[in-house]
């Protein structure tokens, strides 16, 4: 499976996804009328905050909100999965902002009895309304709008782009044992990431899934035979030596069309799991991967 960082974005996008997908939706509580100390538990958030023009108002981030890269000069108040309680408190939050998905925390923090805003992130629009939202109790609407207009532009453009190509059968890997092919875990053709492939020009192989992030098999992979496909299962700062490993991997299935066609890709950028300002770009990266954009 992925390591660290990957890691844990990928298990509380898969947390958040399958709740979203259960019926739960965003929940408010007690939000001051306009906060001044906020404490961001998430990336996506705090990357919104930023482009928004908010991080003024930010008193706390985790460890693994590092973009921009101004967002770590913020108080860390711990990593992603469990950020320290007592650190949030000694900032005297307003509000602390969770996304969906987050149960435990959720609960730690109203024994506090904070002020939690509950976003969801499991697709792209529900990425729009939390942009929205948060625009809104900031009271930064035209930075808000603005943001959205020019994320739908960014991705209006990518499929003019890609206006008369034939969509590529895709498979996208988040999670599997390093080194091998088993506890294969890849992107369903629900939730987030699948809509990111259907609008860069990728059509997904995982189309049964009733889940966004499915565990499949190697016998799967090869009875869907799928066009490209896009490794993101084994974490960050790959050596080459690392990298081309992997493609070995993959060569030992010479019957695989992305072998024959060397499209299969080594990924491990977090641009991937993180719903929020830069999927334009995350969708810009497929497209070249997919149709071998330049």
């Amino acid at each position: 499976m992925l390591d660290s960082k990957l890691y844990q974005l990928f298990r509380c996008s898969l947390l958040a996804a399958s709740l979203a997908f259960a019926g739960c939706s965003a929940e408010v509580s007690e939000i001051p009328a306009t906060p001044t100390r906020i404490i961001s538990t998430a990336p996506s958030v705090t990357e919104i905050l930023y482009a928004i023009e908010a991080d003024d108002l930010l008193v706390g981030v985790t460890t693994y909100c590092d973009y921009p890269p101004e967002a770590q000069t913020k108080p860390i108040i711990g990593d992603f999965a469990s950020p320290n309680i007592e650190t949030v408190l000694r900032q005297e939050p307003d509000l602390v902002i969770i996304l969906t998905g987050r149960e435990e925390l959720e609960a730690k923090f109203r024994q506090f009895s904070l002020p939690l805003l509950i976003l969801p992130h499991e697709s792209v629009d529900a990425v729009y309304g939390s942009i929205y939202r948060l625009g809104e109790i900031t009271q930064r609407e035209a930075q808000a709008m603005r943001l959205v207009d020019s994320i739908r532009g960014e991705l209006s453009q990518v499929q003019d782009a890609l206006s008369g190509r034939t969509p590529k059968r895709t498979l996208f890997l988040v999670g599997r044992n390093p080194g091998s092919l088993s506890d294969i875990y890849a992107v369903g053709n629900a939730g987030y990431l699948g809509e990111l492939i259907r609008t860069a020009g990728g059509v997904n192989v995982i189309q049964d899934s009733q889940v966004p992030y499915p565990k499949i098999s190697i016998e799967q992979i090869l009875a869907e035979n799928p066009e490209v496909i896009i490794d993101m299962s084994h974490g960050e700062d790959l050596t080459d030596a690392e990298v081309t490993s992997i493609l070995e991997m993959w060569d030992s299935f010479p019957t695989l069309t992305a072998v024959q066609t060397r499209q299969v890709h080594v990924v491990e950028s977090d641009i991937f799991l993180v719903p929020g300002p830069r999927m334009a770009e995350a969708v810009r990266q497929l497209a070249r991967i997919i149709h071998r954009l330049e």
